[in-house]
């Protein structure tokens, strides 16, 4: 039986968990690899316990751990991830690996497929040895939702930052922008110059698939000359870019 644990308050606590498939995962040395030694069980012959689990901030910055350990010990790290992350971890000592996800169960590579919390478990492969652990999680793939993405693009012009604004752009979005495409980020530019604040009052996810988002919005600009003016074009067509890794406004219309 294994015991993973979980955040719960302020306190680390321990359960019985759902029945755990997975093949472990051992880091070695070369030197190691050339020898017939002993290989990592499928699922850890030892229990965790609350002393010798420890809480690492992962979002914040990668971290080095470092200890002593054997067969007849274990040490889990427990972390909070969020879906689209990768746990990144490398050692140069013989240890044995093991995952644990937040529906209970072992799993069998890195990829964080879901928000919770995660233990990383490890243990000697074989004899006792002072090991360094370097852990950090790689962020690249998480995609902002829809919302966020709108939010974050009227903040940009609200805080004249322009040139990242037409960065959230699509290629196609940028030339129906202007009709002199040699003139195009200027227009762009010259119009929102007379635009005192963006006021985004609704802004609600209709759809979202892989590449693409449709998103409902209600903005009103309010002008530098004290004019209010409702923009009629509720509704904004997201493409995910894969180059720079972020939703880019496609298209607008009414309906």
């Amino acid at each position: 039986m294994y015991f993973y644990a979980w955040k719960n308050t302020k306190t680390l606590k321990f359960y019985l968990p759902m029945v755990a498939t997975l093949v472990s995962s051992c880091q070695a040395p070369d030197s190691a690899k050339e020898q017939q030694v002993k290989q990592c069980p499928q699922q850890p012959p030892l229990m965790l316990t609350n002393d010798g689990v420890k809480e690492v901030d992962l979002a914040a910055k990668p971290m080095v751990e470092s200890g002593d350990i054997g067969p007849e010990t274990t040490i889990g790290y427990f972390f909070a991830g969020k879906q689209g992350q990768k746990l990144l971890y490398q050692t140069d000592q013989d240890l044995c690996i093991w995952f644990y996800g937040p529906d209970n169960k072992l799993i069998n590579d890195s990829n964080i497929d879901k928000n919770g919390n995660y233990i990383l478990q490890i243990s000697s492969r074989q004899g006792r040895q002072n090991f360094q652990l370097e852990l950090s999680l790689d962020s690249s793939q998480i995609r902002s939702s829809p919302e966020n993405f709108i939010s974050q693009y009227y903040q940009e012009i609200n805080d004249t930052r322009y040139s990242s604004a037409w960065e959230l752009l699509s290629d196609e979005f940028r030339k129906i922008s202007s009709k002199d495409s040699s003139t195009a980020y200027q227009d762009y530019q010259n119009w929102w110059n007379k635009v005192k604040v963006v006021q985004l009052l609704e802004v609600r996810e209709i759809r979202q698939n892989e590449d693409s988002a449709l998103v409902k919005v209600r903005i009103r600009y309010l002008m530098n000359d004290g004019r209010l003016i409702d923009d009629k074009k509720s509704f904004i067509y997201l493409l995910w870019n894969k180059d720079i890794n972020s939703w880019q406004i496609h298209r607008k219309s009414s309906s």
